[in-house]
């Protein structure tokens, strides 16, 4: 990777940090340079303004949830081929426990995104880009689990389990280790099914 590349990123995990920390409101050029450790006047060299900054950042986002529902994907799609027809939901629970526990940060960057999205279209489009892929992930789980329609238990099975993510990390004392247990994984999937 070339240090023109580094740079880059470094300043868009920046931003994604400051998004996690203090919302979009906490993203400014001068912020994500300290962030960075980067001097002064390197955002604006590859980002003119703070609008196409937050955009990369959402792309940047994008493309570590791809490289999650990619990882993740192949292994729930192993679990549930080994398993056949039974559902091992206490593995499924540790590893999207383990996904979360891992960067309980991008959890929140996402909601922080997914609300920004309301208001504008830009964000909503790579979020729901971001979200349809994590649709395809439980769509196998919906299968195994003999839902009718397969595709809308998926998607239905996300929201509830972004409500469970987002409870778990909003509703609970600072500190808390954000975990999905095997029961609310197994009633996330039977509801749906």
């Amino acid at each position: 990777m070339s240090e023109r590349s580094d740079r880059r990123t470094a300043l868009l995990d920046a931003t994604l940090a400051l998004i996690a920390e203090g919302g979009l409101a906490a993203v400014t050029h001068r912020a994500v340079e300290a962030r960075a450790g980067l001097p002064h006047g390197s955002t604006t060299y590859y980002f003119r303004s703070r609008q196409k900054l937050i955009d990369a950042a959402v792309s940047r986002l994008a493309e570590i949830d791809h490289a999650v529902v990619d990882a993740i994907g192949h292994e729930v799609a192993l679990l549930v081929a080994q398993r056949g027809p039974s559902i091992d939901y206490a593995e499924l629970a540790a590893r999207f426990t383990g996904w979360i526990r891992a960067r309980p940060d991008v959890q929140l960057i996402r909601y922080e995104l997914f609300l920004a999205g309301t208001r504008r279209p830009e964000i909503a489009h790579t979020m729901q880009e971001a979200r349809a892929s994590f649709v395809r992930l439980l769509v196998p789980i919906a299968v195994a689990a003999g839902a009718d329609d397969p595709e809308r238990a998926a998607s239905t099975m996300v929201s509830l389990l972004n409500g469970l993510i987002f409870d778990e990390l909003t509703a609970r004392p600072p500190g808390h280790a954000p975990e999905i247990t095997a029961l609310d994984f197994e009633r996330i999937v039977r509801f749906v099914s």
